[in-house]
C-alpha cells in the first residue's frame, strides 16, 4: 500500500520495528493488518486532517521550544501515538511514531534531536 504522507526515516525505520513486534508476537497476518490499519489512519490525517472525527493536538510548544519552533501535532492509534508536522508544501510530514508506553516526553525530545526525524 503506498500512503499519501511523508515519513522522516527515522518514522520509517519506527514502521519497520512495529511490524517486526507484531510479526514476532502475532505473526506475519496479524502484523501486516495492523500496519495496514495504521497507514489507513496515517491517510486519514493527511486527507480531512481528523482521525476517528477527532483533530489531531498540537503538542505544548514550551515543551520543546528548545528543540524546534515548528507546530507538531499527535494522535493515538491503538497503541502508537503518532506525531507529525504540516509541511512546506502543505501535505503532512510523519516524523515519529511512538510507542504509548514509551517515556513519551523524554523519548520525543530525543527523537527531535535526532537528524532521522527531518523530513
Amino acid at each position: 500500500m503506498k500512503s499519501k504522507v511523508k515519513f522522516s526515516p527515522l518514522a520509517l525505520s519506527q514502521l519497520d520495528n512495529i511490524w517486526d513486534y507484531g510479526f514476532q508476537r502475532f505473526g506475519a497476518k496479524q502484523a501486516d493488518k495492523y500496519l495496514d490499519e495504521l497507514l489507513d489512519a496515517l491517510d486519514d490525517i493527511a486527507e480531512t486532517w481528523t482521525y476517528s472525527g477527532l483533530k489531531p493536538r498540537l503538542f505544548p510548544n514550551d515543551k520543546i521550544a528548545d528543540f524546534t519552533s515548528e507546530h507538531i501535532h499527535f494522535t493515538r492509534f491503538e497503541n502508537e501515538i503518532l506525531y507529525f508536522k504540516k509541511l512546506k508544501n502543505g501535505e503532512r510530514g510523519v516524523i515519529s511514531i511512538l510507542g504509548v508506553r514509551m517515556d513519551t516526553p523524554n523519548r520525543f525530545k530525543e527523537m527531535l534531536a535526532n537528524p532521522l526525524s527531518e523530513i
